[in-house]
């Protein structure tokens, strides 16, 4: 009788194995991942940008609950671990998009993510259209910054949101090679 109430070994190392394949591709990527640049493409949304090959991506339809407006996320992380860098595309529909109305949407994004201390708005082009878009600093807290970019299209308005830690001194060099990339 005892015999049958045992759990089988291999139900066990089933379990393991299936644990396995969903932990071990997104820390592969990351520590051993390329150098090499990678393209984001959004379909829906007309848009891409490149990102560093071990970066993990995901991708959102903008009206995910808690996320509304995130398009796509992009972060130095495998995913089970908190990224110290991490870029956020918000994009909403508008009629007559302008830099004023992304700027107001994009900082009440981040007041409510804990953002302050914003620098003035600067005007800068990005892409290698050289797109008009504005640019802010702002500080999340002791040891967290970030950088904001608002652009249009002929339908939205967009956000780019770069959060990084402070102690990571390569960040702004990075997130500007990435904006030159933008499609």
């Amino acid at each position: 009788m005892r015999v049958f109430l045992r759990k089988p070994k291999w139900l066990t190392y089933l379990l393991l194995f299936i644990i396995l394949i969903q932990v071990l591709p997104p820390f592969a990527r990351y520590y051993l991942g390329s150098d090499e640049w990678v393209k984001y493409q959004s379909t829906s949304y007309g848009f891409a940008i490149q990102y560093p090959g071990n970066w993990t991506p995901e991708s959102y339809q903008g009206s995910s609950p808690g996320l509304e407006g995130v398009v796509a996320i992009l972060a130095d992380s495998p995913g089970f671990i908190e990224a110290s860098r991490l870029l956020t595309i918000y994009r909403r529909p508008a009629d007559q998009p302008t830099l004023t109305g992304a700027a107001d949407w994009g900082r009440a994004l981040t007041e409510s993510d804990g953002g302050y201390d914003y620098s003035p708005v600067t005007p800068t082009e990005i892409g290698a259209g050289k797109l008009p878009a504005w640019q802010q600093t702002l500080r999340y807290d002791q040891n967290h910054s970030g950088q904001m970019i608002y652009l249009t299209d002929s339908q939205a308005e967009y956000v780019l949101s770069f959060s990084y830690r402070d102690d990571r001194d390569d960040s702004t060099d990075l997130f500007l090679r990435m904006l030159a990339t933008w499609e």
